[in-house]
């Protein structure tokens, strides 16, 4: 939040999340929602600054925030089976400011 852009190969894994709003962003993201074996459950290009998408995405259990393009250039679809190369931040870190909300970086070795 309060960034102007993400890198192309940067994202953020938000563990528990199944849905994001864009309050506050000064630029457009791409979404993928995962379960918990990290199986794309949804994908949303390209989600506008401002926009809302509140009604929480079934099945999800994460979301994978990432750079505009990111969904396409990486060819992930809904049903693709993610490997992140990176785990959620400890829990021990981030509460209880946030509630267990958690967050990672990943690279750009998405898809087994």
């Amino acid at each position: 939040m309060g960034r102007t852009r993400l890198d192309p190969e940067e994202g953020l894994w938000l563990v528990p999340c199944n849905s994001v709003h864009m309050f506050f962003m000064r630029t457009p993201l791409d979404i993928a929602y995962l379960d918990r074996q990290l199986r794309v459950v949804r994908c949303v290009p390209e989600m506008r600054e401002w926009s809302v998408k509140l009604l929480p995405v079934r099945h999800a259990h994460s979301a994978l925030e990432l750079a505009p393009g990111a969904l396409r250039r990486h060819g992930i679809r809904e049903g693709d089976q993610l490997k992140m190369d990176a785990e959620p931040a400890a829990r021990a870190e981030t509460e209880p400011e946030t509630d267990g909300a958690r967050a990672a970086t990943f690279s750009s070795s998405l898809r087994e």
